[in-house]
C-alpha cells in the first residue's frame, strides 16, 4: 500500500472513481448518491428481490459495501428531480419493476 501512495495511485481508487462515472451519467449528484443509499437502509430487502442489499460486498478481499449498479438506478434521479417523486417512493418503484438478479 505505502508503494501505491508513493507512486501517488489512489489505493481503493479505481473503483470509486468509476462508481461515480457510472452515477454521474446516470444523473446523480453526490447528495443524490447518498440519497439513495440512506433510503436503501430504511426498506426492508425480505421485501424486493432486486434490492441490493442481497448482493453485498462482504469478501475479505474486497472493499466491503453495496454495490451501486447503474442499470438498476438510472431511473432514480428523474423519478425524484422530474417526477417530484420521494426518494424513498422512487427506490421501492425502482425495487418494484427491476428484474431480480
Amino acid at each position: 500500500m505505502s508503494e501505491a501512495v508513493t507512486r501517488g495511485t489512489p489505493v481503493a481508487g479505481p473503483d470509486w472513481a468509476r462508481t461515480a462515472d457510472q452515477a454521474r451519467a446516470c444523473g446523480f449528484t453526490p447528495v443524490l448518491y447518498r440519497s439513495l443509499f440512506q433510503v436503501l437502509r430504511s426498506i426492508d430487502p425480505v421485501s424486493f428481490t432486486s434490492h441490493p442489499h442481497h448482493r453485498r460486498i462482504a469478501y475479505r478481499n474486497y472493499v466491503p459495501g453495496t454495490p451501486f449498479e447503474p442499470e438498476l438506478w438510472h431511473e432514480w434521479p428523474r423519478l425524484v428531480l422530474n417526477d417530484g417523486c420521494a426518494p424513498g417512493t422512487a427506490a421501492e418503484l425502482v425495487l418494484l419493476f427491476a428484474k431480480s438478479r
